[in-house]
């Protein structure tokens, strides 16, 4: 009878544990921002580049363009609900919706003259830039965490981002002439166009959080996001456009 009893007591010790474990799912809402740095590889048929290291002339436009990359101050808000698996580790399904104020700009301007022994001359110039700006940005996420003490935890993450990118451009051409006869003129053309575009990729990092009250949360975050390649019609011609993102951000979450 004792050892009916032992057992029957390891059993609810046991269930209790697991009852415990496996207590009600919790549910959070937050706020975060923080650094975004992204790099981002365009190619066409004759040209590759890539934005945040150093690439040589550009022949469908004759641009040289110097080193650069996307960065700057990103944030947005997420929300997710929290389920226990052990004591220790636990799991959760995220949701975030974001912006970003990261973006880079590239110029370029040049100039040409000629004269000939008949008189006849002419000169000009080119002006041109491009910016590339990353915006709004939306995803869902897979975390698994362990508790390392009873407000501190630790947790990878695993999902999918869809992030949008807008490219712009202008540029314009003056010239002039003096045939020699007393014929003269002038001539100038330019254009202007922006292009967005949505690219979605596998987004992955790793997380630290701690307890600041009982429902009240501070969590630091890297993530890095690989983008699918997408073709970007720009004007007359189309690109392959490749970005990948890092993103370090500390937020506040509020559990209830």
């Amino acid at each position: 009878m004792k050892s009916v009893l032992k057992l029957s007591a390891l059993f609810v010790a046991t269930a209790g544990a697991t009852t415990s474990a496996m207590a009600a799912p919790e549910f959070y809402l937050g706020a975060q921002a923080g650094y975004l740095d992204s790099s981002v590889e365009i190619s066409d048929s004759t040209t590759s580049r890539d934005v945040g290291a150093s690439y040589t002339d550009v022949s469908s436009y004759g641009f040289n363009y110097d080193s650069y990359g996307l960065d700057g101050v990103a944030g947005g808000i997420f929300a997710g609900v929290k389920f226990g698996l052990t004591e220790r580790f636990y799991g959760a399904v995220e949701l975030n919706l974001g912006t970003s104020g990261a973006d880079a700009e590239f110029s370029d301007y040049s100039e040409y003259s000629y004269s000939d022994d008949f008189g006849y001359s002419a000169s000009g110039s080119r002006e041109s830039s491009q910016e590339l700006e990353a915006g709004k940005s939306y995803g869902i996420g897979l975390l698994a965490g362990m508790e390392l003490t009873s407000a501190t935890r630790v947790y990878a993450k695993l999902g999918y981002q869809q992030t949008e990118y807008e490219y712009k451009q202008s540029w314009s051409n003056r010239s002039s002439y003096q045939d020699g006869f007393g014929g003269s003129g002038t001539d100038v053309e330019g254009d202007s166009y922006s292009k967005d575009e949505d690219f979605g990729g596998v987004r992955y990092g790793l997380g630290m959080e701690t307890d600041l009250t009982d429902a009240v949360a501070m969590r630091l975050e890297w993530t890095r996001t690989d983008y699918s390649s997408e073709d970007v019609e720009a004007g007359e011609d189309t690109f392959e456009v490749s970005p990948e993102e890092s993103l370090l951000q500390v937020g506040v979450s509020y559990r209830f």
